[in-house]
């Protein structure tokens, strides 16, 4: 059991020992899409826009952690990746995750140094050439996709952003009934590459921490079907509900989390809660089943809506550790 009312760098003591086919504006998930504001009566969905408060647990059960203290390759117990720029099935291209970006994910460019996972963006100066297309940018995006699965309980990381322009770096979550490909390969062949899930977002995402160029904000969000249950992408019949809290010095380490009930989610800031959405509603079903982890460091794209700049490369997002609470 660890205490989070003062969450811990893991070099202090602690408490205890211990994202489809044919879809023409499919730029709406991490595999993914533009900012959409809900409509009044999806607000409604989500109850009050208030943020309302809840107590601090005391305690909750640590039951799963990567602290990221060891070096090279990330533990292959853990992480697969998303590898490639997002091949749209519909489409048969590449179309940038379904959000126009311009980075090439490749496994390699994540990283344990230091205590840290390091997620690195590059600036080739030779490209990767996939499908007659060049690719003169490189970043990692890492899952738990096959490999850890969560279902309620407290999900948190401590990360430092960069603050560049065109940088996106995220924590988030898709639900497992997500049907995107990742590999557990850190090496693999130049060619290879991942597709988008065809599915999303009946399949349910959950956006803990997002940051774009060097916004003072960062975002919370969550995004599913207005229908119940899993179904092909159809325009039309997503939405989703967000928050976008201050946060001070993004470049700085701040724990980001989230406390995941079956009735609801609450988002956090090193401690703070900044967000939250009722779950219970029979269209949100999507949240009462397992997901997965998901961290990336995107470049451009329709969001964050401006273009990478080649001076400020490289860029590197580093993330202390990940952890995951069960109540006591």
């Amino acid at each position: 059991m660890a205490s989070i009312r003062n969450p811990r760098r893991k070099d202090e003591a602690p408490d205890m020992k211990i994202r489809n086919a044919g879809f023409a504006d499919r730029a709406l998930s991490r595999g993914r899409r533009l900012m959409v504001l809900l409509t009044a009566a999806v607000t409604a969905l989500a109850g009050s826009v208030v943020i309302q408060q809840q107590p601090a647990h005391a305690a909750w059960n640590l039951v799963w952690a990567d602290e990221f203290n060891g070096s090279g390759a990330p533990s292959s117990a853990n992480w697969n990746y998303n590898v490639g720029n997002g091949l749209n099935p519909g489409l048969n291209a590449f179309d940038g995750w379904g959000n126009g970006e311009w980075e090439w994910y490749r496994p390699e460019n994540c990283t344990q140094s230091g205590g840290n996972l390091l997620m690195r963006a590059n600036w080739l100066t030779t490209p990767i050439t996939v499908n007659g297309r060049n690719f003169y940018q490189t970043s990692c995006r890492m899952t738990t996709d096959t490999k850890r699965s969560f279902q309620y309980g407290r999900i948190e990381a401590r990360m430092a952003l960069p603050t560049a322009t065109g940088s996106w770096p995220a924590f988030w979550m898709l639900g497992d009934a997500c049907d995107e490909t990742s590999t557990s390969a850190y090496n693999p062949a130049q060619t290879y590459y991942d597709r988008l899930p065809t599915n999303w977002a009946s399949c349910g995402e959950v956006d803990i921490m997002e940051h774009a160029n060097a916004n003072a904000t960062v975002t919370n969000n969550i995004f599913w079907d207005l229908r119940t249950g899993v179904f092909p992408w159809t325009a039309g019949q997503n939405a989703n509900y967000a928050a976008n809290p201050a946060v001070n010095n993004a470049a700085a380490f701040h724990v980001y989390a989230i406390e995941w009930t079956s009735a609801q989610i609450r988002w956090y800031i090193d401690g703070v809660q900044t967000h939250v959405i009722d779950t219970t509603p029979a269209t949100l079903e999507e949240f009462r089943k397992p997901f997965h982890v998901i961290f990336n460091l995107a470049l451009g794209g329709t969001y964050p809506g401006q273009n990478p700049v080649q001076s400020q490369f490289p860029l590197t997002a580093s993330i202390d550790y990940v952890r995951y609470y069960q109540d006591r």
